[in-house]
């Protein structure tokens, strides 16, 4: 049976509209992209003035991006809360993309209104970058 191939929006890749391994190959690979995608971002802007991305990626080989979402608010254990990122403190409660909380476990001060976070996850340990400074959080 002929299936007529059409492009998707995304990837402009061309796929069988009714073949599931094509379905599927697909979507990995907007994944992959759009994750790829996010590593050169997160390279080209982060702190590191004028590194060539492989030095500042080298750091995170073995880490999976599991997300990527705006800091949209905070909460700290005492009740204090904010709706721009201002940093990690030890134990208080980011809230990601309005909907998904992680938690700091560790300090550093950063300012930024609704600014992206990206994720990684190597093992346990959970990693959230905002404008290429690194935070342990849980």
């Amino acid at each position: 049976m002929y299936m007529p191939l059409k492009p998707t929006k995304n990837l402009n890749l061309f796929r069988a509209s009714s073949h599931w391994f094509t379905r599927r190959l697909n979507r990995r690979a907007r994944f992959v992209t759009i994750d790829f995608l996010t590593l050169i971002a997160l390279a080209t802007f982060s702190g590191a003035a004028r590194a060539d991305t492989a030095s500042v990626l080298r750091k995170y080989v073995g880490y999976t991006i599991i997300y990527a979402g705006e800091i949209t608010g905070w909460r700290d254990e005492n009740g204090k809360k904010g709706d721009a990122f201002e940093g990690c403190e030890f134990g208080r409660v980011l809230v990601i993309d309005y909907s998904k909380q992680v938690t700091c476990s560790g300090y550093g001060y950063q300012y930024g209104y609704h600014p992206t976070a990206v994720f990684l996850k190597k093992g346990g340990s959970l990693k959230m970058i905002v404008e290429g400074d690194e935070y342990d959080v849980y």
